[in-house]
């Protein structure tokens, strides 16, 4: 016979009593959302386990555009890493003198110090505990690069982090679905506008913080 056994679940930032110190962040950061998008942040931050606080996670709206969620690379690491499934990644950039190939699966890449020529782009290995092969993600420099900031002085550690997050995000779409690391942000020059419905006017939902579990 079976009989349910009532859990409290600890959702530390996340957790009900937290709710309006994350509220109270994101109007110091100046993030307008609607009640929808602040939801929707709360439900990803949940699943990922991330800390808003320690810039893991974060929100961005551009005008009256849907909010963008923004994970950083430690942050996309940090919660693949504690997934059940995680087995390993690896990244890497490209350049046109490397020696690289992509075959059944495996990536074959080989390149000399000296002279490496132009960055040409990045890729990102995932392997999934479960997963027969390893996920293969390879990103473009040209379609990413920025003409200022660190894009500029560290082009290949920025293009890394699109591979990587790109990679991961496929990966475990249970976690990561729906949010972007800031490398990969066209709009990181274009000024945030409020709307009409705006952080002021949201009060944190009510979240159910009980875990239903059945035993035998």
């Amino acid at each position: 016979m079976s009989k349910e056994i009532v859990e409290k679940k600890d959702y530390g930032v996340w957790s009900k009593d937290r709710l309006q110190d994350v509220l109270n962040y994101l109007k110091g950061q100046n993030t307008n959302l609607s009640k929808q998008e602040f939801i929707t942040f709360i439900e990803i931050g949940r699943l990922t386990g991330l800390n808003p606080f320690l810039r893991e996670i974060w929100a961005v709206k551009y005008g009256s555009k849907p909010a963008n969620i923004f994970i950083g690379r430690d942050g996309y690491r940090k919660s693949a890493q504690r997934h059940v499934e995680y087995e390993h990644h690896t990244v890497d950039a490209v350049y046109d003198n490397d020696e690289f190939e992509f075959t059944d699966g495996k990536v074959k890449h080989k390149y000399n110090l000296k002279d490496r020529g132009s960055l040409v782009g990045a890729y990102c290995i995932v392997k999934r505990k479960s997963a027969s092969l390893p996920a293969f993600t390879y990103v473009e420099y040209s379609e990413y690069k920025q003409p200022f900031g660190v894009w500029v002085t560290k082009p290949a550690t920025m293009i890394k982090k699109v591979a990587e997050a790109q990679g991961l995000r496929g990966a475990f779409q249970e976690l990561f679905a729906g949010t972007y690391e800031e490398s990969e942000n066209w709009e990181a020059e274009t000024p945030k506008v409020a709307v009409k419905e705006d952080l002021l006017d949201v009060t944190p939902p009510e979240f159910e913080e009980l875990e239903v579990k059945k035993k035998t």
